[in-house]
């Protein structure tokens, strides 16, 4: 098998944690690694917000359906869909910015294939 394919084979979904926190050097890594992940029309439509705040992280996993790993994890991180910066732009060279379906979705794509290198 070669190494790409073993590396994508290898690749887990893990839901427990140790309760230590993750160093900030493997957090920028992360996402770096993240930040190389395909995207749907080259424009990177998504923010991403790390949560430290423990209350912050036990109320995110109240409102996902009480999912202990949203506050046990050693780092927590949201991963928004965003298209303001493109509006912002259309607006500072006076263009007209549409927001429908397609932008709609290529910013969930983005999003998606971020969040899946940052995994």
């Amino acid at each position: 098998m070669n190494q790409i394919l073993a590396s994508m084979s290898a690749h887990r979904s893990v839901r427990s944690f140790l309760d230590t926190e993750v160093p900030d050097a493997h957090i920028r890594e992360a996402v770096q690694a993240a930040r190389l992940a395909a995207t749907s029309s080259w424009i990177q439509a998504y923010s991403l917000l790390q949560v430290c705040d423990p209350g912050e992280r036990e109320q995110l996993a109240e409102w996902t359906g009480g999912q202990p790993q949203v506050s046990a994890a050693g780092a927590f991180f949201v991963v928004c869909a965003d298209t303001r910066r493109h509006r912002l732009v259309a607006e500072r060279l006076d263009k007209p910015y549409t927001g429908n379906l397609e932008t709609f979705l290529l910013a969930v794509t983005d999003a998606t294939l971020f969040a899946q290198n940052l995994a």
